[in-house]
């Protein structure tokens, strides 16, 4: 504030004119207060992507009222079985991040990052509210899947050449020809996982040459090794 109401003067004595301005600067500490709330972009909101979930204010003092909710529970009181304790947000109230701006104003922070979603992390309210400046702002994780099974259930006869399992793939960045595979799940882990075949549309599949029995099943879409569609049950009579 050492700046605010400083004259300048620009002057030519050759010319005998000059100009004149006045420097007024708004206080931020004074009347403003912002509270911050981040999360999965557009670009990132993909059971499998990952991003940070922040809640910040901005404000004339520390605040330490500050907090973030995830489906009504404080942070640093989640379940033992909830999806989020993979944000690393902090187990104790009194670490929040909290540092000093240019304006002499103090931004507390409540910082985490979450390194892939899963559908657990789906449907989650989040709420950063602050009791000292009575204010509050709040976000609902949506995700969407990357992609998923044109049908959930396929039934083929015995000794087909024309059984196909098929995803469609809903991510809409760059996709190589070889990053999508169908793997048959085994005890809850997707095994013998082939290269899944590149049709239009989006779709791949993965066709039998001669189906039996014994490729009844449930199987799964991997994109680039890490994330999995829902799976998809083959039943063969």
């Amino acid at each position: 504030m050492q700046h605010d109401r400083t004259d300048f003067l620009c002057y030519s004595a050759k010319y005998e004119r000059g100009r004149y301005f006045w420097i007024k600067i708004k206080d931020r500490q004074a009347n403003q207060t912002n509270i911050h709330i981040r999360g999965p972009k557009p670009s990132e909101a993909y059971v499998g992507a990952g991003s940070s979930v922040t809640c910040a204010i901005n404000a004339a003092n520390v605040d330490d009222s500050f907090t973030m909710f995830i489906n009504n529970s404080t942070y640093y009181n989640l379940s033992s079985n909830s999806p989020w304790l993979a944000a690393n947000l902090s187990t104790i109230p009194t670490t929040k991040s909290v540092r000093q701006e240019r304006n002499g104003t103090y931004t507390t922070a409540i910082e985490g990052f979450v390194d892939y979603f899963t559908r657990e992390h789906n449907d989650t309210f989040i709420l950063c509210r602050s009791q000292q400046y009575g204010k509050s702002a709040s976000m609902f994780i949506d995700l969407k899947e990357v992609m998923e099974p044109v049908n959930d259930h396929v039934t083929c006869k015995r000794g087909s050449r024309k059984c196909d399992l098929k995803c469609k793939m809903i991510y809409d960045g760059d996709v190589s020809d070889v990053s999508v595979r169908i793997c048959r799940m085994k005890d809850g882990v997707p095994v013998n996982c082939k290269v899944a075949m590149k049709k239009p549309g989006g779709i791949y599949k993965k066709r039998f040459k001669r189906v039996t029995i014994k490729n009844s099943g449930d199987y799964v879409c991997e994109f680039y090794r890490e994330i999995y569609s829902r799976p998809m049950t083959l039943t063969v009579t």
